[in-house]
């Protein structure tokens, strides 16, 4: 699975990952995105869980079990909670981005010293309709 590019593996700053995955045995990883590559892509400056959730999802995933012992030979149940919402949490990330359209727009303001404004806007599929006749007419793309 971890060589099968056809499955993405998707999460933050997965070369750590995958360093760490490689001390359990020699694999030629494929298939993995990492979103804090990604995401400037779609016009996110900030990077990690807490900040794309936060603008992509509408809500911010506590790092506070980041920090406790993972070396331990159980981990407790706010551990695995936090693994696993962390696993969710890029999961829908990559959905949310791979399913928007991100659209850079130049306004012109003529007579001002700043004549270029960039407006960064992303628009998911289901609202693309609206906001694609609102200010294009039918422009295809």
């Amino acid at each position: 699975m971890l060589e099968d590019e056809k499955i993405s593996k998707v999460g933050i700053a997965t070369k750590q990952d995958l360093k760490e995955l490689k001390e359990s045995g020699d694999f030629e990883p494929k298939g993995f995105i990492d979103l804090n590559k990604e995401a400037p892509r779609y016009g996110y400056e900030s990077v990690g869980v807490k900040n794309l959730s936060a603008m992509i999802l509408g809500f911010r995933v506590s790092k506070r079990q980041q920090t406790s012992n993972w070396e331990a030979p159980q981990l407790t149940e706010a551990q695995i909670r936090y693994a696993a919402t962390d696993a969710w949490v890029c999961r829908e990330i990559y959905l949310r981005m791979k399913n928007s359209l991100f659209l850079r727009i130049r306004v012109v303001f003529p007579g001002y010293k700043m004549n270029l404004i960039i407006i960064s806007i992303v628009v998911t599929q289901e609202f693309f309709p609206t906001f694609n006749s609102f200010f294009f007419g039918q422009v295809a793309f």
